[in-house]
């Protein structure tokens, strides 16, 4: 949800953290913004998006 580029880092890591762990035990996952970036995304709040799914194990 490109919206929550504008909420806080904070909600993004939760929500990208629970995306990312219900796709835990399949094959792979592409992660992408497939709805693209609105103008109003926070750089802090993308910052957290790619931390979160780089630093996921």
């Amino acid at each position: 949800d490109p919206i929550l580029m504008c909420t806080t880092p904070e909600i993004v890591r939760h929500e990208a953290g629970r995306l990312l762990e219900s796709m835990r035990g399949t094959a792979g996952h592409i992660f992408n913004l497939g709805h693209g970036i609105t103008p109003q995304a926070r750089l802090e709040c993308m910052q957290a998006l790619v931390d979160t799914v780089t630093g996921w194990h």
